[in-house]
């Protein structure tokens, strides 16, 4: 079975806490947590707050849930690794495995020099880079992600699929078995209707989900990234709508 993990931005109007209470309830083995602020989304801050970073850590273990993941890391052509050093070590002294990363930059020399500076600041603390390639990025196709994974040359860096990207990016299995299997880490796993690009939970859009998986390491994980539809699907509901949806999908 793939383990399950619930993100802040498919429940961002969670605070931390909750967002673990609500992970623990519909049985996600795990939480992707923002650390790095931005416009997009609702921002707690965690880092630096040690009563916050205490709390956090006891609800973990009450809950018996992991943080598996922090938000997000940006390749921008003003990069600087110590901006994301506050975020790393909170993400560590939580015991997270990975810190999702994506590019910002369009000069491919810059962008890669800049993520193996990024693969090794996490390494200091433990965490692997998970690099992710999407429409709305400058690295838009599985070609120029592992270009610049290898140009960047760090061990540390391994790749993340997004399933409604990859579809966004006209990319399918083909491009996905051109990257060895050890690099994958992890998915974000979404559909989409194609006629409208709404983002959807698994087995109600048009994307040929499971034969995607097929090309992925066995129990791969999902991180379930789909925003809600309505009001009245906010929080720990839509949380366990997700969980459920895509449980009945994969026939878990």
């Amino acid at each position: 079975m793939h383990p399950f993990i619930l993100t802040h931005n498919a429940v961002s109007d969670l605070s931390p806490l909750e967002l673990i209470e609500a992970a623990a309830r519909s049985g996600y083995s795990g939480v992707s947590m923002r650390m790095v602020p931005t416009p997009l989304f609702p921002f707690f801050p965690v880092a630096g707050d040690k009563k916050m970073i205490g709390d956090i850590k006891q609800a973990l273990k009450r809950n018996n849930v992991s943080l598996f993941e922090i938000l997000t890391l940006y390749l921008e052509p003003d990069f600087h690794s110590q901006r994301y050093i506050p975020a790393l070590e909170a993400g560590a002294e939580l015991g997270a495995t990975f810190a999702l990363a994506t590019c910002a930059d369009p000069d491919p020399n810059r962008r890669s020099e800049n993520l193996a500076r990024l693969g090794e600041a996490g390494e200091q603390f433990g965490l692997t880079i998970g690099f992710t390639y999407a429409m709305a990025t400058e690295v838009r196709s599985m070609d120029e992600t592992l270009s610049l994974l290898k140009k960047a040359g760090s061990p540390n860096v391994g790749l993340v699929v997004d399933t409604a990207q990859l579809d966004r990016c006209d990319e399918g299995i083909a491009e996905l078995k051109r990257a060895p299997l050890e690099l994958y880490r992890y998915v974000q796993f979404t559909d989409r209707k194609a006629h409208t690009d709404q983002i959807c939970p698994a087995g109600e859009g048009d994307l040929a989900l499971k034969e995607i998986l097929t090309a992925l390491p066995d129990e791969i994980p999902l991180v379930l990234e789909v925003p809600p539809t309505g009001k009245n699907t906010l929080g720990a509901v839509w949380a366990d709508h997700l969980a459920r949806q895509t449980s009945a999908y994969l026939g878990h």
